[in-house]
């Protein structure tokens, strides 16, 4: 009875203690199925459950449970959590189950992994984006595609440039994939890579830039046509447009080499290259309002070499009257000097084309396009120095021509032979148009000794002189 009488206490606490310690463990439990392993270990029996299921009440709810759950890992900041989530959804879409508003919904938590300091979680999600544009149907995919540009925007802020080339990298994946028959993903593809460059130019971040317009080259056909090439001539003018606002020589270098490149081989067809080069005049005027400018003649000389690789002389006109108008609000702004530099690449090429048609031209060919396009540079540079006479009343075109040449002669350019002999070229066509009134102010002796056209050559330019 004593051992009994002792025993009962110890019983009656323990029993106590287990009394009390019951709803500890059970709240210790619940908490534990409720926090992220336990929630993760019911998503994941649930994704293992699927089986090429198609989207219902019970898939979509486990999609919006599956992002809740990287969400909230993303919020505590356990990236290791964030990774496992993401990777359940990668499973879901790939058995064929995604919501309507699904890249939206992937796009927000890449974003928000991004603004959290998250980078890797964020291009965890991005493997998971891409994977969703492979399941998407046809006519889904370019909304969808949409979303990469609000990633790309984030992680550029965030100074995630390598985000950014993985958003581009997919988009030039996707091209690949569906190509350039499908018109609509290669328009918002294209807008996507047009608002991604633009954003990468004002970083300027020149690798990350370099490797978009080569990945870009890469992946373009041979011609492009329609809607794609307009928009792709859209592309090109909006990022020189930012690079003429960064007044970025290196940055131009790089799309200029891209669109000589692709315009030589006739990637655009005549209505969206003639459009591609009027924007391309304008904003060799725009950079030109900067005294000195080096970009502005770049840009200008790069419109006309393209449209001369094209040999439609009505294009080759336009190009040309675009070029001249620069050059006069050069000369006009900045005075003849400075304003030279804008005259230069309409020189450099007329100079070009006398040179080949001394050497190969025939008067029997010369309504052909090369010929013609020397009239026309000819024509439109007299109209230059014509323009700059007027600005002083004392002055003559001969005057202007004889200070072109001394403005040639330092530009280390051309050699100063072929530099006098186009520019005789233009004194000897302007004496033959204007008659009496231009050989009464004449041609100055520096510019008009030594002689460089021989009468075999007046011969041969007989359509101009």
């Amino acid at each position: 009875m004593e051992i009994i009488a002792a025993i009962e206490p110890v019983w009656l606490y323990g029993a106590a203690a287990a009394a009390a310690l019951l709803p500890l463990l059970a709240l210790f439990f619940i908490r534990r199925s409720r926090g992220f392993a336990g929630r993760h270990r019911r998503l994941a029996a649930r994704v293992a459950r699927l089986k090429r299921s198609r989207l219902n009440p019970e898939t979509i709810d486990l999609l919006r449970q599956l992002l809740g759950l990287a969400h909230a890992a993303v919020s505590a900041k356990d990236e290791q959590g964030a990774y496992q989530a993401v990777e359940l959804i990668k499973t879901a879409y790939g058995q064929g189950i995604a919501r309507q508003d699904e890249a939206v919904q992937l796009a927000a938590l890449a974003t928000r992994a991004a603004r959290a300091k998250q980078p890797d979680t964020a291009a965890a999600v991005l493997d998971a984006f891409r994977l969703l544009l492979r399941r998407l149907p046809a006519d889904a995919v370019p909304s969808a595609a949409e979303q990469l540009t609000t990633i790309a925007a984030v992680a550029l802020r965030e100074k995630y440039n390598f985000l950014a080339a993985k958003a581009a990298e997919i988009i030039f994946s996707l091209l690949e994939k569906t190509g350039w028959e499908d018109r609509a993903t290669a328009v918002t593809a294209l807008k996507t890579l047009r608002t991604t460059g633009i954003l990468v130019l004002r970083r300027r971040d020149g690798d990350l830039f370099r490797e978009i317009v080569t990945r870009l080259d890469a992946v373009l056909p041979a011609r492009l046509a329609g809607e794609p090439a307009a928009e792709l001539a859209a592309l090109v003018c909006a990022w020189l447009h930012r690079i003429v606002q960064n007044n970025d020589g290196s940055m131009f270098a790089i799309l200029a080499e891209f669109t000589a490149r692709r315009g030589a081989s006739g990637l655009w067809p005549p209505r969206e290259l003639a459009a591609l080069v009027k924007e391309w005049h304008n904003l060799a005027g725009t950079a030109s309002l900067r005294p000195r400018s080096t970009l502005a003649p770049a840009i200008s000389e790069c419109a006309l070499r393209l449209t001369l690789a094209g040999a439609d002389l009505k294009q080759w006109e336009a190009s040309v009257a675009g070029a001249g108008q620069t050059a006069r609000m050069a000369i006009q702004r900045h005075g003849i000097v400075e304003g030279f530099a804008l005259l230069l690449p309409l020189f450099e090429i007329g100079r070009e084309l006398l040179a080949l048609e001394l050497k190969f031209g025939t008067p029997e060919h010369a309504a052909d396009f090369r010929p013609q396009a020397l009239y026309l540079i000819v024509r439109e540079s007299l109209a230059v120095a014509e323009f700059a006479a007027r600005q002083d009343m004392v002055t003559t075109v001969g005057d202007i021509l004889t200070e072109f040449l001394r403005c040639w002669s330092g530009a280390d350019r051309a050699n100063p032979r072929a530099a006098k002999r186009f520019l005789q070229l233009l004194a000897a066509h302007w004496l033959r148009a204007r008659g009496r009134q231009a050989k009464r102010a004449g041609i100055s002796a520096e510019l008009a000794a030594p002689v460089l056209l021989t009468d075999a050559d007046k011969q041969r330019l007989g359509f101009l002189i």
